[in-house]
């Protein structure tokens, strides 16, 4: 099952203690009702909080559950909850969670961000930007990949079946950086067949996300990310306070050891990085070809 936001979101706020979890009695697209709620919250007291559902009703994982949006009203009287944008409608039964205003959602959101940035450099793949064309052998280098040079560039051995590419390692490329904001260029020593693709792993941070389902890399254990960003939501609140909460500070310290902790017991995993010159044991493969060798 993939790591979402919704995922690292819900478990990150239930571990600073600031998601109540009951299940509704009712709701609507844009309403949730619990009458078990009676006298605990005024009407004002939960609006610019967050509604996550947690788990549909029917248990097979349907919509809504995974969906959060920020609270607009609260209704004492009805124990209602309205939310600011619809979501898929909420049911009898479902188990949500509720979270004061004391860590808005879109600014949970930035703090995952800054947690996944906070993970340093992950090998991503990169198979859309380049496909070898007649008389080429300079291509440019997207900027979003010249943090370094990249740690691998592959060719396809087949372009005729999508679940069968046998991408074959190439040796004998250079780069060519540029001035910042500019793409460089990725040069290589041999003119490879034209039409065949190449995949370049390439050092980069995590992609930004948003929404309640973008997913986490895999290559990321959620304990890893869940730490790293309970210890940026309690830094943050920290900072707000002036450090004059002693709790606050303990749950920090706390925390930061958690993270720290987290980095040991869940490394990341990298693919290997390959050489960009040919070393004993090694064999050119498609260096020695300027069309495609059979299959």
């Amino acid at each position: 099952m993939a790591v979402t936001v919704t995922t690292i979101l819900q478990k990150a706020l239930r571990r600073i203690g600031q998601m109540e979890v009951t299940t509704a009695t009712g709701g609507s697209t844009t309403t949730a009702i619990d009458t078990k709620l009676s006298d605990r919250y005024g009407d004002d007291d939960l609006v610019d909080g967050t509604l996550f559902v947690i788990r549909d009703a029917a248990g097979a994982s349907a919509l809504p559950e995974g969906q959060f949006a920020r609270i607009s009203a609260y209704a004492e009287s009805t124990n209602t909850i309205t939310v600011d944008t619809a979501i898929t409608a909420v049911a009898s039964g479902d188990t949500i969670g509720i979270v004061k205003p004391t860590y808005p959602l879109w600014l949970m959101i930035e703090i995952l961000n800054d947690a996944l940035a906070a993970l340093g450099e992950l090998i991503l793949p990169d198979t859309t930007n380049f496909t070898f064309a007649a008389n080429q052998r300079e291509y440019a280098w997207p900027v979003a990949e010249m943090r370094r040079v990249p740690a691998r560039i592959e060719i396809q051995g087949i372009t005729t079946d999508s679940n069968d590419n046998r991408w074959t390692d190439l040796y004998g490329w250079d780069v060519v950086t540029a001035s910042p904001g500019s793409t460089g260029l990725i040069v290589f020593r041999s003119q490879y067949p034209v039409g065949y693709k190449a995949k370049v792993s390439y050092y980069g941070e995590h992609p930004r996300v948003n929404a309640y389902s973008d997913v986490i890399s895999e290559t990321v254990h959620s304990e890893l990310i869940t730490a790293l960003t309970v210890e940026k939501a309690l830094q943050w609140q920290n900072d707000r306070t002036a450090g004059t909460d002693e709790y606050l500070l303990q749950r920090l310290n706390k925390a930061m050891a958690d993270s720290a902790d987290a980095m040991l017991r869940y490394p990341r995993w990298r693919p290997e990085k390959k050489a960009r010159i040919l070393t004993p044991g090694q064999y050119a493969r498609y260096d020695e070809f300027t069309t495609p060798p059979p299959a």
